[in-house]
């Protein structure tokens, strides 16, 4: 995370004596959600499931299929990387949506998206350009966790 957003996050979020916790504005939630998610990806790109991995919540949704312990998403992730095509793929481009735009400009997404947990709160998704293939991550942060990523389907 960078330096400028990781301290405006920790200012935002001190809470006063007694008081409780505030919540980031969405805009400051919405530029840490893409730095992270584009840690993830370039994470992805270079092939480091393990890397890759700890940045997931468990469960975790890969495609159509939820895993349920960080082993075997270790071993669904690291499956995956193998089987990519040998051309490496560049991130082009990644736009990041609250559920809300998500919907209002998308539509309701197809069928193959609707495992991913993209309306839990706190959720942000990322709609990310490899190499001219489109990929949809979700992404959550909570106190205890911080960032993770919760979803991935391209």
């Amino acid at each position: 995370m960078r330096p400028g957003l990781a301290l405006a996050s920790l200012l935002l979020l001190a809470p006063a004596a007694g008081a409780e916790p505030r919540v980031p504005p969405p805009a400051v939630m919405k530029a840490e959600a893409e730095e992270f998610l584009r840690e993830f990806i370039s994470q992805l790109l270079l092939g480091e499931a393990g890397r890759a991995a700890k940045a997931c919540a468990v469960p975790f949704q890969l495609e159509q299929v939820r895993h349920a312990t960080r082993p075997e998403l270790l071993k669904a992730l690291s499956y995956a990387l193998r089987d990519r095509p040998n051309a490496p793929a560049v991130l082009q481009g990644l736009e990041i949506l609250s559920p809300q735009e998500m919907e209002e400009k998308h539509g309701k997404p197809p069928a193959r998206l609707k495992d991913l947990p993209w309306k839990r709160p706190g959720t942000w998704v990322g709609v990310a350009n490899l190499s001219g293939r489109g990929a949809v991550l979700t992404v959550v942060r909570t106190e205890e966790e911080g960032w993770q990523v919760t979803g991935y389907s391209d």
